[in-house]
């Protein structure tokens, strides 16, 4: 039996974050957030009375708890994974990981130290809040008990994060792929109270919503007297029993997986990964040649990206196809997004009432968990190049800068328009029934910008931020932040108001979700202003990314633009190579 403890590999870890600028900036702009919030939430709720009441005061203390905590809960849920997936498998791609496993270093001291550097910095992180909530309990309407319980919940989360995505990743190569899969297990995890709602008579089902940890945090407000703080140390007990299986698990298998995957080729893959691309492969043909007999050949070969129009668009669209672990992860969401349809399509139709609010939920969780993928897949359109270096061959051809950016882009938003397919099939069926084509139309024109805006987020991230970990880190939290974090905030400083339900439609969820709701109102003209005035602004933001990653590109990744070489667009890349000399009577393509 090897030694138990955190070893050398935990003091190299923590010397090595200790030493990075950027964590001490995250903490204070957390801290600097929540003083900010918190003087705003006062400002705009009890400013102006000379003597506010206790009760006035108490309500502004429970809106602030619910917007921090509901926000911070959503982060660490998210961010701490992205902290922890990379830990094994990028010091495996790098051949870093092999030589440490032949050192005195025994395989818990590696995992172990690898899992508690990641966790201090989460944990650093959420407690950084501590001193900024507990002044706002002098407001009133936060009850100490609650609190801790809250953070009860977090330091669980924080936990079974880090320690899941770190297990995931001695058996995998890529990060973004590990991160798929976590936050596609989270989110069965968060809707399986739902799921199972839909089928009981009760609907609740007690057990399930005791494990979710929005339940268990918000539980002294929503359910006054059923819960208390020993429930959220139950639960932080029932994650520490869960991550110390999990540890067991990476401490017993990291030398066998590592040793195993150092001589097999970067494309090998596991048993049950190839079983399940075996059987994708065949729906896929099926459907595949099915589809395409339904079109022309003339419009399927409009709608594939030409290799003269723009070779990285073109190697974009044929090399991101999807496979192995990020397949998966997307047939299970296409399937679980069909399942839910088919229900909210029962439900509208009438021969099953489930809730009203129903396809609204559906729409809205389709539309954010789907650009939570694309979040993360996004940044690897260009970051997993950098990190290989293979991108540096790409750098030095004619191609303009402005070819290369274009091409990345479109390949992170090629996913993006299968998004809203089944959020307007839902929307069709209520437009059959009350006429509301106007919600429709936005519905999935929202979908449509949105989807630039995260992709452009992505991309301008990979090309900034030269590691690729902290890229995907920087490109959930500020993805979360718009689509949780704002809703919570606008809900402690207006309420539910309407100018706090136009000003939430920035959230994915809330704004599909809303327009989705509303298709009872067909012409309810405040929601379409509205809803216009949010497509105008993130076709901006996204516009506005797309031009600052172009011009900041060169720069960042060290290409020096000669202008005397050619520098063709996305149509002349065959005529530039042409051109060039030695080259009259080779094609592009050798």
């Amino acid at each position: 039996m090897g030694r138990w403890g955190l070893g050398p590999a935990f003091w190299y870890e923590w010397l090595m974050t200790s030493r990075r600028w950027q964590l001490y900036a995250g903490r204070a702009l957390v801290i600097a957030f929540l003083l900010a919030a918190l003087g705003i939430v006062w400002w705009s709720q009890d400013a102006g009375r000379r003597l506010p009441n206790l009760r006035a005061s108490a309500a502004v203390g429970e809106s602030f708890f619910c917007a921090i905590i509901g926000t911070q809960l959503t982060l660490v849920l998210l961010a701490a994974p992205a902290f922890a997936a990379g830990a094994i498998c990028m010091d495996k791609s790098r051949g870093v990981l092999i030589h440490l496993l032949v050192t005195d270093l025994s395989s818990a001291e590696i995992i172990l130290g690898k899992l508690a550097a990641r966790l201090m910095a989460v944990l650093g992180l959420v407690l950084a809040s501590l001193p900024v909530m507990t002044m706002a309990t002098w407001m009133g309407g936060i009850e100490p008990e609650a609190l801790l319980g809250a953070y009860l919940v977090l330091v669980g989360v924080a936990l079974l994060g880090c320690s899941f995505a770190l297990t995931l990743s001695v058996w995998g190569k890529k990060t973004h792929k590990m991160l798929l899969v976590t936050y596609l297990v989270w989110s069965v995890w968060l809707l399986a109270e739902s799921i199972a709602a839909i089928w009981t008579p009760r609907g609740t089902v007690p057990w399930l919503a005791g494990i979710n940890p929005y339940w268990l945090a918000f539980g002294d407000y929503a359910r006054p007297g059923l819960l208390d703080w020993t429930d959220c140390l139950l639960f932080l007990g029932g994650s520490l029993a869960v991550s110390a299986a999990l540890i067991l698990l990476a401490v017993s298998q990291v030398r066998r997986v590592t040793v195993a995957q150092a001589g097999q080729s970067a494309g090998a893959r596991g048993a049950i990964v190839r079983l399940f691309d075996a059987l994708l492969d065949f729906l896929q043909n099926e459907f595949g040649a099915r589809a395409h007999g339904l079109l022309s050949t003339y419009a399927w070969e409009r709608l594939t990206p030409s290799l003269d129009d723009n070779p990285v668009l073109w190697r974009e669209w044929h090399r991101r196809r999807l496979t192995g672990w990020v397949r998966i992860v997307w047939w299970i969401y296409i399937l679980g997004a069909v399942f839910f349809t088919l229900v909210a399509m029962v439900q509208i139709i009438g021969f099953w009432r489930v809730d009203r609010e129903m396809p609204a939920l559906v729409n809205g969780f389709l539309v954010a968990i789907g650009l939570l993928l694309v979040s993360v897949t996004a940044v690897t359109a260009l970051a997993e190049e950098r990190s290989r270096g293979s991108l540096d061959v790409l750098l030095t051809t004619p191609m303009s800068t402005l070819s290369i950016v274009w091409g990345k882009w479109w390949g992170a938003y090629r996913q993006v328009p299968r998004l809203a397919i089944l959020p307007g099939v839902t929307a069709c069926l209520l437009v059959l029934q009350r006429g509301a084509i106007g919600h429709l139309l936005l519905i999935v024109v929202l979908t449509l910008t949105y989807g630039a805006a995260v992709a452009s987020l992505g991309l301008a991230l990979a090309t900034w931020i030269s590691r690729f970990g902290r890229a995907v880190t920087v490109s959930v939290t500020c993805y979360v932040s718009i689509t949780a974090g704002w809703v919570f905030v606008l809900l402690a400083l207006f309420g539910k108001s309407e100018i706090s339900m136009y000003l939430a439609m920035a959230s994915p969820f809330y704004g599909i979700g809303l327009l989705t709701v509303e298709m009872d109102h067909s012409w309810d003209k405040e929601t379409i202003w509205w809803g216009i005035a949010w497509v105008v602004i993130y076709a901006a933001v996204a516009v506005a990314l797309f031009r600052a990653t172009w011009m900041s590109f060169d720069r960042c990744l060290g290409r020096t633009a000669d202008r005397d070489q050619p520098q063709p667009g996305p149509t002349g890349v065959r005529k530039a190579v042409a051109r060039a000399p030695g080259r009259e009577d080779e094609s592009f393509v050798s």
